[in-house]
């Protein structure tokens, strides 16, 4: 094999290995966003008006995974488990490559508002923080990956 065959195939394994790496840590972070997504609870709301049959997990299941750009819609019905925004997100996350930029968008109304802090069940930037994660996340996958 020449020289040149031995770069390409060492340069073709390195981009394979970090976008596995990126795919990987992606997915965890985005995932916990999603996982952590407060679900709405009528019996912890402060007002008086609850409407009946009420169901919560809109906001969980509105979670959107696209890559290029924002997928701002939020018309997914709700689902406390967010199992089309985890399937929305395995799919999001296949497609990634080297140079992509990949997004988690959340379009519901009152996104920024629970963000903020205004669910009892999740602190004041509390997708902020998972973000921050990212690097944990990635270095963590890279030597897993080096093993």
């Amino acid at each position: 094999m020449s020289f040149k065959l031995d770069i390409e195939k060492f340069a073709d394994k390195a981009i394979k290995d970090s976008e596995e790496v990126m795919r990987g840590a992606i997915f965890e972070v985005f995932r916990s966003v999603i996982i952590q997504s407060p679900v709405g609870d009528s019996s912890l709301w402060q007002s008086e008006y609850k409407p009946k049959n009420y169901v919560g997990g809109r906001f969980r299941n509105n979670w959107n995974t696209e890559i290029g750009m924002p997928d701002l819609s939020a018309n997914r019905s709700p689902d406390k488990g967010g199992a089309q925004a985890i399937n929305d997100l395995m799919i999001g996350v296949a497609g990634f490559g080297i140079g992509d930029t990949i997004y988690l968008s959340n379009n519901v109304p009152y996104a920024r508002r629970l963000e903020e802090g205004s669910s009892t069940q999740r602190p004041s930037g509390w997708i902020k923080n998972t973000v921050k994660g990212f690097n944990r996340d990635i270095e963590e996958k890279a030597r897993k990956l080096k093993k």
